[in-house]
């Protein structure tokens, strides 16, 4: 259980220091689908739920 809380204090911490020097962005994404079958009979419309998440890291050049 003491090895989980330091890892995940470590984790934190680099994550803080990595957004800091370089752009860092990560997040949910929530939303709603809808899908249809066309050229088929008895088909309707089927809504689904999409979750899932973002994580996009860039690093600044440096300009000459």
């Amino acid at each position: 259980m003491l090895k989980k809380i330091v890892m995940m204090t470590a984790v934190l911490v680099l994550a803080g220091k990595l957004s800091m020097a370089q752009n860092l962005s990560f997040g949910p994404t929530v939303g709603v689908n809808f899908a249809d079958l066309h050229g088929l009979k008895n088909t309707s419309l089927k809504p689904g739920l999409v979750a899932g998440g973002f994580f996009n890291y860039s690093i600044k050049l440096p300009s000459e």
